[in-house]
């Protein structure tokens, strides 16, 4: 089905009407900043934490803690394949990985377009492509597919640059191109299509150590990223042009995506919150030429099960998440204490939610004999399958 029929209880809203209320006067573009969590501390700091790293790093070899094992390291490095995209996709000429982009010529150039095989591209209506598309990425392993609009709204709350320093520019032109200042998207590129991977749940469950970060690692992406792959050969195939998100350069934000096509809720843990697939943080967002039917955001009930609960900022080992009980307008409080802590690096603003530390949590998730906690997640509500409640 083009239009997703959905259970009694949750319901259709407008586009680009959230369960989370949004003010798009103040909503605007966002400053990506990469490792933001060297961002906010000293030069002592900085060192300090590397010094914490080497030590992790020794501790590994002899570790005996169920979770840190020899064994169970091996399993995080050799299943986790945030390193392993890049090398299969090889680098440019100039040394850098196009993999998210227009895809690598190592992977796209074999895949023929309508013209090489001598015949036209493939046209369908909107819902029939939704449909086709559908098929296509659940048959590589999606769990949900959905499509939003690109239009003033999704320009607003996409990132401001794709990487440090190249803006993300949308131009009147036939095909997308990247250069060393600037990533170039066909104003005629006016549907994003967005999907999720349910993996990793079980992995995440197991708490935190070396299984639940790999846990974290393959629900934040890992097969998502080898899907996007494949969705841009097939998309080339039947004759259009297509750009993906990147493991650390993003072309939306994968909450807004979520929340945006109606895969989830804002829940308090600034993530989309799923009522199919719990935590839903394995977001993608291809955006394409091919003109597919929308998907609406959905109300069912999380945003206001939030307010009630509260059991993730209770959990939380380093109070990144935020316990006041209702939502606010205002963002992360700045700290007369650390002067290098800048919220706005992490905070975008024009959003009634409940902002987040990103600056505690991503430290400690580093920290935390690199096993990036994911505490929040395991102890959600939303987390636990129907045979857990």
């Amino acid at each position: 089905m083009a239009i997703e029929k959905l259970p009694w209880w949750i319901t259709h809203k407008d586009f680009w009407d959230f369960t989370t209320e949004i003010d798009w006067s103040i909503q605007k573009p966002f400053m990506h900043t990469p490792q933001n969590y060297y961002q906010h501390l000293t030069p002592e700091q900085i060192t300090q934490y590397n010094s914490r790293l080497t030590e992790v790093m020794e501790w590994k070899k002899t570790s005996k803690v169920l979770g840190f094992t020899h064994r169970d390291y091996a399993m995080k490095r050799g299943a986790d394949i945030t390193s392993l995209l890049p090398n299969l996709a090889g680098i440019d000429e100039n040394g850098k990985s196009v993999l998210y982009w227009t895809g690598s010529p190592k992977l796209m150039d074999t895949i023929p377009t309508p013209e090489d095989m001598g015949c036209p591209k493939y046209e369908g209506t909107p819902e029939e492509n939704l449909r086709m598309i559908k098929a296509f990425l659940k048959i590589c392993g999606a769990s949900k597919v959905r499509a939003v609009p690109i239009d003033a709204k999704f320009k607003s709350v996409q990132p401001k640059f794709y990487a440090p320093n190249v803006p993300l520019v949308y131009e009147s032109v036939d095909k997308p191109y990247s250069t060393e200042n600037k990533r170039v998207i066909p104003q005629k590129m006016q549907w994003a299509i967005v999907f999720s991977t349910q993996g990793g749940n079980n992995l995440t469950a197991q708490g935190n150590n070396w299984i639940g970060s790999l846990g974290a690692a393959i629900y934040s992406g890992g097969p998502s990223d080898f899907i996007q792959i494949q969705a841009q050969r097939f998309l080339k195939i039947l004759g259009y042009n297509s750009i993906v998100s990147g493991i650390s350069y993003n072309l939306q934000s994968w909450p807004a995506m979520g929340v945006a096509s109606g895969m989830g809720e804002l829940g308090r843990i600034q993530i989309s919150i799923s009522p199919f697939f719990n935590c839903d943080r394995a977001i993608r967002c291809i955006i394409t030429d091919l003109p597919v039917s929308l998907s609406q955001p959905i109300d069912a009930g999380i945003t206001r099960f939030c307010i009630k609960c509260g059991i993730c900022a209770n959990i939380c080992p380093v109070s990144a998440i935020n316990s006041n009980p209702e939502p606010s307008w205002d963002i992360w409080s700045s700290d007369p204490s650390n002067p290098n802590l800048k919220p706005e690096l992490f905070n975008n603003p024009g959003k009634k939610t409940w902002y987040l530390g990103h600056h505690l949590c991503s430290i400690f998730g580093r920290d935390a004999n690199d096993s990036k906690c994911g505490l929040c997640m395991i102890n959600c509500t939303f987390h636990k399958s129907n045979n857990q409640v």
